[in-house]
């Protein structure tokens, strides 16, 4: 990619986890990962996301939210408590763990910027862990590598628990093969990756040695 004649390459965060198992799908598992302070994230509506996440055990499978993130315990409706966990100052080990664990991911950016101007960890870990993200246009512009076969593509005029609801419903091996697919495609960013940061080192030294 090239702006005013400058070429500029994309260089995504990830690396890649040999032992990660495969997902165990007793129970759909969905994460949400940032920081837990709600005035730093005014576009995220956490009670009401937790309200419909307590109505969605319509299928006789169990579904929880874990979200997972620095901050207070936000408030939790009753009937929804056994269906949302939190998780606070995880070391990195059990951090991924419970990422990689989830089916899908919600993003909750603290602001636009994190599609306008800023990278969002939530992407590349994403990617790491091989749970993929619901995501809409917005995300997918701002972030290019990914492409709508990484995702659960929110369509226009759904929110992210409609996505939820629409997943819960697939079969499983679709939802598997969607978690292999974005393994695949971190495997290959990284890769990526490491041959571009091999080219850096190589023009550095020839301009030194020139």
């Amino acid at each position: 990619m090239e702006a005013h004649d400058i070429p500029i390459s994309t260089f995504p965060p990830v690396f890649t986890i040999a032992t990660a198992p495969i997902k165990n799908e007793a129970t759909l598992r969905f994460a949400m990962q940032g920081d837990l302070v709600v005035d730093r994230r005014p576009n995220r509506d956490y009670e009401g996301t937790f309200k419909r996440f307590a109505k969605l055990n319509s299928t006789g499978q169990a579904i929880e939210l874990h979200v997972v993130g620095n901050g207070g315990l936000l408030k939790v409706q009753d009937e929804a408590k056994d269906r949302i966990k939190f998780h606070r100052g995880l070391p990195y080990p059990e951090f991924y763990e419970v990422l990689h664990s989830a089916t899908a991911m919600l993003p909750a950016f603290a602001s636009h910027e994190y599609v306008e101007s800023k990278a969002s960890s939530t992407i590349a870990a994403s990617l790491i862990v091989g749970s993929p993200l619901i995501a809409d246009d917005a995300l997918l512009n701002a972030y290019r590598f990914l492409r709508r076969d990484d995702v659960y593509y929110r369509e226009k005029g759904e929110d992210e628990i409609d996505v939820v609801e629409r997943i819960a419903k697939l079969p499983e091996q679709d939802r598997l093969a969607k978690a292999k697919g974005l393994r695949e495609k971190n495997e290959l960013l990284t890769k990526q990756g490491g041959d571009l940061f091999r080219q850096w080192i190589s023009k550095s030294r020839k301009r030194l040695e020139g």
